[in-house]
């Protein structure tokens, strides 16, 4: 509140200042032998002598003091002398300039960085922090940045309430790309608030070479460019996905990489959904790769996953599209002109559910080409990619009849998975078996490279000196666009012993060794007499055909009398029509004989025979009408004219008194042939 330290009111009576007493504000008295209008009282606040001394130039002013005694008022004193009325004077300037002061300290500006040292070519955030009670504040000025270039990267609030007094705290934050080399220093911000101008302290930005930048610089994937966000969107979050190539080889690798750029707060975890890989074998390639990109001004965080995917047969193949699932928090415009209208803001997002977006990739597409035929080798397997082949004995030297594993390592980059065996020769000295295969994969630097190791046991089957078989492998190479063929060296091996010592022991029986095994066969059917023949049953017999044709009639009668009740249902005149003789029928049936409703019952059968197989209303309609409408209908005039001479009758006897209690059951069995001759049925 603001206040004025000379300001007096006249006119008012003495006696009010008991009521300004209680509002925080004490008399002045007036100085010896001085004039005043009667009335007069100077008003000053309370609390402005309390508040004084709390600074040092206000500390060193003596005590003013009337007449040796204290002053019975709390915060000033009477104007007794013309001295004291000088100090009393200095006091309130001194208010006056400290009322600003203390305004001020409830209001702060200050810039911070969170790097001081950049590479060029990276970039760094400054943010602006402005501390206030006021509840709104306007967008701070920054300082001359020739050095550097800037984007807004929007701005944060925070407000809090102590003590039933508001203070809010609003952060600007700048992403800054330094343009050259060197030392730099940002000079101060500055706001104005209530009329004063606040700045922040300077701060000094050290920028480093490229090539001894001290922080991790985005991967070469990253966007380079602004025009990788789409048009239209307006949240700060998209997804991308493309291939790293737009034509391969069959089985050459191509990596799918997909892009989730996020530049503002997730209420959720986003939901990712893979495209679909038709025509493809597919290996993930770990781990997702994150890092940070400026696009038009705003700071994304982005998290790449790529996919390694091989094409299994030439032609045109396309991907189908990513999507992503996130929550994000609701966009909600704040009414500034409305004074209570931060009352309706959530500033902790503690209400917020979110607003929940779909974001979805273009499909992309890959020209496939098949592998050239010319050049192509004999024992070709499928391989492509880059690859070595190695062999390698356990031993050299070993007795007849005993196994040397020959292990074949193939190791290169490609689909390692999909490696054929090598081919090689048999060789009559050795009995030959495989003894399983294993394989590395690997994903570093995102590539597919690996080995797959085969074994075989070769056993020589006489002593002597030998050669193990050379192996063979033969790859095509998308790079040079040329097939390669790897061979191995033949390695030489020793086979110890004699020719007695590698004998296959005879298997020797006695007699008595030697039973009867048939003795200890139990047969489960001994006769075959009453057994049946194979055709007799399964398809060629009735029981199968019955089983699988009796469900299809079940299920087409079904169809039929869904489709007939459907079509009724879709029809409520024709269901009228149809059901209007026996719904007359049910009437009639309820005119007993000496009822006194029977002349009624009877009448309302007929009116609703008439409204339900015409469609017209069950009363107020003309005899004339009537009749026009049966004869339309080709009913016989003779029976027109017997239906509504019935009417007439019936008419009669509920109107004109000659109603009798026992012609109910008679005038009813009349209707029934009357309706009987309408519907075209004799009786």
């Amino acid at each position: 509140m603001q206040m004025r330290a000379n300001h007096s009111i006249a006119g008012l009576p003495v006696a009010s200042s008991r009521m300004l007493r209680t509002r925080g504000f004490q008399p002045l008295g007036l100085p010896p032998g001085g004039e005043s209008s009667p009335g007069t009282t100077s008003l000053l606040p309370a609390d402005v002598g309390r508040s004084l001394p709390t600074d040092p130039r206000v500390a060193q002013l003596p005590s003013v003091f009337h007449e040796g005694r204290p002053s019975r008022t709390r915060g000033l004193q009477p104007l007794g002398h013309p001295r004291r009325s000088g100090i009393v004077a200095g006091l309130l300037i001194l208010v006056v300039l400290l009322l600003p002061q203390a305004a001020s300290a409830a209001n702060k500006l200050t810039a911070t960085i969170d790097k001081s040292n950049v590479s060029l070519g990276g970039y760094f955030t400054l943010t602006l922090t402005i501390e206030s009670d006021a509840q709104q504040v306007p967008t701070p000025k920054l300082p001359p940045l020739d050095a550097f270039e800037v984007y807004s990267s929007g701005q944060t609030q925070n407000i809090s309430w102590v003590n039933g007094r508001m203070s809010s705290s609003v952060a600007y934050n700048y992403v800054l790309t330094p343009k050259n080399e060197g030392q730099f220093t940002i000079g101060p911000a500055t706001v104005a608030v209530w009329g004063q101008t606040y700045s922040s302290s300077p701060i000094v930005v050290t920028v480093t070479p490229a090539r001894t930048a001290t922080q991790p610089q985005a991967p070469s994937a990253a966007p380079k460019t602004a025009q990788e966000a789409p048009r239209g969107n307006d949240r700060q979050i998209f997804i991308t996905a493309e291939l790293d190539r737009e034509t391969a080889y069959v089985n050459e690798p191509v990596t799918y990489i997909f892009r989730f750029y996020q530049g503002e707060p997730l209420l959720a975890n986003p939901e990712y959904t893979r495209p679909s890989y038709p025509g493809f074998w597919v290996e993930d390639l770990p781990p997702q790769r994150k890092f940070a990109t400026v696009i038009n001004g705003v700071r994304y965080d982005v998290t790449e996953i790529r996919t390694a995917l091989f094409p299994t047969d030439a032609g045109i193949k396309n991907i189908g599209s990513a999507e992503v699932k996130a929550t994000v928090r609701s966009r909600r415009r704040t009414q500034q002109r409305d004074p209570l209208g931060m009352f309706n803001q959530d500033f902790f997002g503690l209400m917020d559910r979110g607003e929940s977006i779909n974001l979805s990739t273009k499909s992309l597409r890959l020209d496939v080409k098949p592998l050239p035929i010319e050049g192509q080798p004999p024992d070709f397997g499928g391989m492509v990619g880059k690859f070595t082949l190695d062999a390698q004995a356990d031993v050299r030297s070993v007795n007849a009849g005993d196994p040397i594993t020959v292990k074949v390592t193939v190791t290169g980059e490609g689909n390692i998975k999909s490696a054929p065996a090598p081919k090689f020769d048999t060789n009559a000295a050795f009995r030959t078996l495989p003894a399983g295969t294993s394989e590395q994969i690997s994903t570093n630097d995102y590539k597919i490279s690996g080995k797959k190791v085969y074994e075989y046991v070769f056993v020589p089957q006489r002593p002597g000196s030998y050669r193990l078989p050379a192996f063979s492998l033969s790859y095509f190479d998308p790079q040079a666009r040329r097939y390669h063929t790897l061979r191995t060296d033949s390695l030489a091996v020793t086979a110890t012993g004699s020719v007695a010592d590698f004998t296959i022991p005879q298997l020797t029986l006695n007699k008595d060794q030697v039973s009867d095994l048939a003795s200890d066969v139990r047969f489960l059917k001994t006769d075959g007499g009453h057994l049946r023949r194979r055709d007799d049953i399964g398809i060629l017999g009735w029981p199968f055909w019955i089983g699988h044709f009796l469900p299809l009639a079940g299920l087409a009668a079904f169809v039929a009398w869904r489709r007939q009740a459907l079509r009724i249902a879709a029809d409520p005149v024709g269901r009228r029509r149809r059901t209007a003789y026996r719904t007359a029928l049910t009437r009639l049936a309820k005119a007993t004989e000496g009822s006194p409703e029977a002349i009624d019952t009877v009448a309302a059968a007929l009116h609703q025979y008439y409204s339900d197989r015409f469609n017209r209303p069950s009363s107020g309609v003309l005899r004339e009408d009537m009749r026009s409408d049966l004869t339309r209908d080709g009913i016989a005039s003779g029976h027109i004219e017997e239906f509504l001479a019935l009417l007439n009758d019936c008419d009669r006897s509920r109107y004109g008194g000659a109603n009798s209690s026992h012609a109910g059951a008679t005038i009813a069995n009349r209707a029934r042939q009357i309706l009987a001759h309408l519907e075209g049925i004799s009786k």
